[in-house]
């Protein structure tokens, strides 16, 4: 959960406040089953996320890239609540997006 000393504050910041977006996209991906979404973003998840020191938002990006189906969306409406999670714990002002926090 700790980031990196080496990224400067604003763009650890950018880079969460992207992530609002990534979370936004897989909320609708769910609602369509469109697998190829987790799958593209949980890719770009586990490439960068440690770059910025977020281990923790690797190991979520890892696990929707290996989703297997969203006919149960169980596993997914999990992954996204941890992905939800996680945006509340780095962005102070994370309450901002209703629909973020609203949906599932």
């Amino acid at each position: 959960m700790s980031a990196s000393p080496l990224i400067p504050e604003e763009m650890r910041r950018q880079y969460v406040q992207r992530r609002k977006t990534d979370l936004s996209k897989l909320i609708d991906a769910l609602a369509q089953k469109d697998l190829e979404v987790f799958h593209r973003i949980g890719h770009q998840l586990k490439g960068n996320a440690s770059t910025y020191g977020y281990m923790d938002l690797e190991s979520i990006g890892i696990r929707l890239e290996e989703i297997k189906s969203l006919d149960d969306s169980t596993e997914a409406s999990d992954l996204l609540a941890e992905f939800r999670a996680w945006l509340a714990m780095n962005e102070p002002d994370s309450g901002s997006s209703s629909r973020l926090s609203s949906t599932l």
